[in-house]
This record gives structure tokens, C-alpha cells and sequence, in this order.
């Protein structure tokens, strides 16, 4: 009876033992990478961007570990498909400051998986949309003016998840594959302005079909990313 008592104790601190002689050091590490880049609602809307990064291991054992980090991005999406009897002008570029949480699993010797959650905060740097001699967005020269006013109607947070595997190719150096979704859209529903829907302008002579199709695609696009990724350590603490 008395053992069945301790025998919780022991196994906690064998567990604690275990895990103490399983913990490395902590890495940093630096990284650059290419984007792949999409907006959900916009068919064909691929175009290129980067991110440049630098991590930490917040824990490292010899299986398993949990790291974060702080990125630099540049991406978003554009209209790949033409509409018929419309000639659809949608292109969204903006830089993200994004913190990720990944939690990795060493599958064998050189390759793990990772996956996790990121947070961003966006920063629009070009925005562009206008339906055939109307233009509801902005373009040069007077995007300046977009980032200072209908910008509002665009998201300044974005959310996803993370998911990806990692190769060790040379002691130090990394390459990795990641996918990441964001779970957020772009549009703001609760913005002060609402200049990009198309169903507000009654003056505009396009079918209310299409306008309706065109908003619901503003609120529902969300961003998707890829990426390949060249990692390598820095230093160890």
C-alpha cells in the first residue's frame, strides 16, 4: 500500500531525470528565404516575395523542441484569372513583422517536422484595385494617400498556422520547407470605411452579381505562403 503511494513520486522524478539529460543547447540562427505567395479568392494570384529571420530554441531536447523567432516578410496576391466582360485590376503587396511558435520533432538523425501558430503585423506598401475605368483602391502616384486613409479597410493583424519539415544538410546549415495559412482574411468587416465594396456605389453600372461576387471575394481572401528556407546557427548559450 505504501509503495502504491511513492510509486507516483518515483515515476515523476525518473520522468524529470530523463528529461534533464535529454536538454542541449540553446541555438540561434539566422535565415533567408523565398516567398510563394497567394490571396485564397483570387485564382492564380501567385507572386514572389522574401523573408529574412532570426530564431532562438526556447527549449531543445535530443527528440524534440520548441523555438521562436522574429521575421521579416514581403508578400500578398493579386487577380490571376481574367472575369469575363471585366477587366479586373486587384494587386496587394505588404511587409509583415511576424513572430512564430513551433514546436519540431526529430523524425530521423537530419530530417524533423515542425508546426505551430505565427502572428504578424501588416504594413500595406502597394495596393492597386479598379474595375475597368474605375478605381476603388490605389495606385502610383497616390498610393500614399491609400495607406493613410482607405488603408483602414485592410487588416493590420494576421494569424495562421505553420507546418513544415527541416533538413540538416553540413553541421550548421539547414534547408527547410514550410506552408503556412493564414486563419484571418485581409478585410476588416467592423472598418470606419467600406470605399472598397463595390455594392455601396449605386452609381456604378456593373450587374449586382458581380459586385456581390467581388466583395465577397475581399472578405473572404485570406493569405497563403510558401516557402524554402536556408537556415544556419550562428552561436549556442
Amino acid at each position: 500500500m505504501k509503495m502504491n503511494r511513492f510509486f507516483p513520486i518515483i515515476l515523476m522524478l525518473s520522468l524529470t531525470t530523463s528529461l534533464s539529460a535529454q536538454k542541449l543547447d540553446r541555438r540561434v540562427s539566422l535565415s533567408a528565404v523565398g516567398l510563394y505567395s497567394y490571396l485564397t479568392e483570387y485564382e492564380k494570384s501567385r507572386i514572389l516575395g522574401y523573408k529574412v529571420g532570426l530564431y532562438t530554441d526556447l527549449i531543445r531536447r535530443s527528440k524534440w523542441g520548441l523555438s521562436t523567432g522574429l521575421e521579416y516578410h514581403n508578400k500578398g496576391g493579386e487577380n490571376g484569372v481574367p472575369i469575363p466582360n471585366y477587366d479586373v485590376d486587384f494587386k496587394y503587396r505588404y511587409h509583415q513583422i511576424t513572430l512564430p511558435l513551433l514546436l519540431n520533432y526529430n523524425l530521423f538523425k537530419r530530417l524533423s517536422i515542425y508546426g505551430g501558430l505565427y502572428m504578424g503585423y501588416n504594413s500595406p506598401t502597394y495596393f492597386e484595385y479598379g474595375v475597368n475605368e474605375w478605381s476603388f483602391g490605389a495606385s502610383p502616384p497616390d498610393y500614399k494617400d491609400f495607406i493613410d486613409f482607405r488603408s483602414d479597410e485592410l487588416k493590420k493583424l494576421e494569424v495562421g498556422s505553420r507546418i513544415g519539415l527541416q533538413f540538416q544538410l553540413f553541421d550548421n546549415w539547414y534547408l527547410g520547407f514550410y506552408a503556412n495559412h493564414a486563419f484571418n482574411s485581409i478585410y476588416r468587416k467592423n472598418s470606419r470605411f467600406h470605399i472598397l465594396f463595390l455594392q455601396n456605389d449605386d452609381y456604378l453600372d456593373f450587374d449586382q452579381e458581380f459586385k456581390q461576387m467581388m466583395d465577397d471575394k475581399l472578405v473572404s481572401a485570406k493569405n497563403i505562403f510558401y516557402s524554402i528556407t536556408l537556415k544556419r546557427n550562428l552561436f549556442k548559450y
